[in-house]
This record gives structure tokens, sequence and C-alpha cells, in this order.
């Protein structure tokens, strides 16, 4: 579990670079972040990215966001 879960730190932490350099992240790439979480049991982290996902702007609508995470998880 330890070699995942340091997998899914470095995941975060391209995604937290890609921001700081400017870009910003499409549906694909969130719904890649949370599918990463969902392989290593981090549901909680998933709803956090989703989250993020629809503060961001990047959700179309509730039905399909829990879906999505329902998917992931």
């Amino acid at each position: 579990m330890f070699d995942e879960e340091a997998h899914l730190s470095k995941v975060f932490l391209v995604f937290h670079e890609m921001r700081a350099q400017g870009l910003e992240p499409d549906r694909a790439a969130y719904n890649a972040l949370m599918s990463a979480c969902a392989r290593v049991g981090a549901v909680e982290r998933c709803f956090d990215v989703l989250r993020q996902m629809v503060n961001g702007g990047r959700a179309h609508d509730d039905e399909d966001d829990a879906s999505e995470v329902a998917a992931a998880v």
C-alpha cells in the first residue's frame, strides 16, 4: 500500500506543478486524478478532487459528476 500511496502523491505533485505553471486541468485530467485516487482506495481524496473540479467550473452537472465518482470508486 505504501508504494501505491507514494505513487498517488507523485500524481498529485505533477497535477499541482501543472497548475503552478498556469495550465488549467480539463475534465479529463480531473477524471484521471479521481481514478488514481480510487485505485488506491483514497475515497476522500477522490471527493476532494471532485470538489475542486466543481469549484473550478469543470463540472457539467451534478448527475454526471456523481456518476464519475461512483465509477472511480
